[in-house]
């Protein structure tokens, strides 16, 4: 349950929906306390963030970054004497307790349900990766057969651990980790989105209806983002922009 409030409106309107996403789920029963949320700002811009109050775990999303004129508290359940919050230095803050870990991307609640909640971490100060002692997360996202131990951030999109490539939370099929380098520097965008047939619901989002830019190489050949290809050699690859043609 969902009730958005402003300065200036005293009453709001309920939107109850549910789905069961493919890797995590959207917490519901969520409502609105008008003196839930406080002005925590990272410059100009008002930070979402965790806290806990009345009995149950709370996610403040302003809705307006800059201003503070209102915001959405969604409320989940959680144990009050192990509830933690794990802040970033962006917008993007995680809360645990003895049994769960939650992400806050956007204004989606992501319920990381596989993630170790005594060992989770963050791995970038920003929030967009994470750890435990088991694998490692982009933006909430499982990273498919990552090594916490050897995990490293190379240039955006991409990342490595001791036997795998990342774009993004996208793995690259047979790349090299050894020889694997970043040619071009690109962006993985946020892997969530919201349900089109169930609003305010995330949704995981993947490659190609996801943009995930970037070329880089290895010694198969070069990947354009995600996906390789096999260029005669690098010359023939002329650059536009954002856009690479062999």
């Amino acid at each position: 349950m969902v009730r958005h409030f402003t300065n200036s409106h005293a009453n709001a309107a309920f939107t109850l929906t549910q789905q069961k996403p493919i890797i995590a789920c959207i917490l519901l029963l969520a409502i609105v306390t008008a003196f839930g949320c406080r002005d925590l700002r990272i410059g100009s811009r008002v930070k979402p963030y965790f806290y806990f109050k009345n009995g149950k775990g709370h996610y403040c999303i302003p809705t307006d970054p800059h201003t503070y004129r209102g915001a959405i508290v969604r409320d989940f359940k959680a144990d009050e004497d192990t509830f933690e919050t794990i802040d970033s230095e962006d917008a993007y803050p995680y809360a645990k307790d003895k049994s769960h870990v939650w992400a806050g991307i956007n204004r989606f609640i992501i319920y990381m349900k596989d993630a170790d909640p005594s060992s989770f971490k963050l791995v970038t100060k920003d929030g967009r990766y994470t750890k435990d002692k088991n694998r490692v997360y982009f933006y909430g996202v499982p990273l498919p057969e990552s090594d916490p131990q050897s995990f490293r951030i190379l240039t955006k999109p991409y990342s490595a651990d001791g036997g795998h490539v990342y774009a993004g939370h996208e793995m690259l099929e047979d790349a090299d980790p050894v020889t694997f380098e970043v040619v071009e520097i690109g962006r993985a965008e946020i892997p969530w989105r919201e349900d089109a047939s169930v609003p305010s619901m995330p949704k995981l989002k993947s490659f190609p209806d996801l943009e995930i830019r970037g070329l880089g190489k290895d010694s198969n050949g070069f990947y354009r983002g995600p996906v390789l290809i096999k260029p005669a050699d690098y010359d023939s690859f002329q650059f536009m922009g954002q856009r690479y043609a062999g």
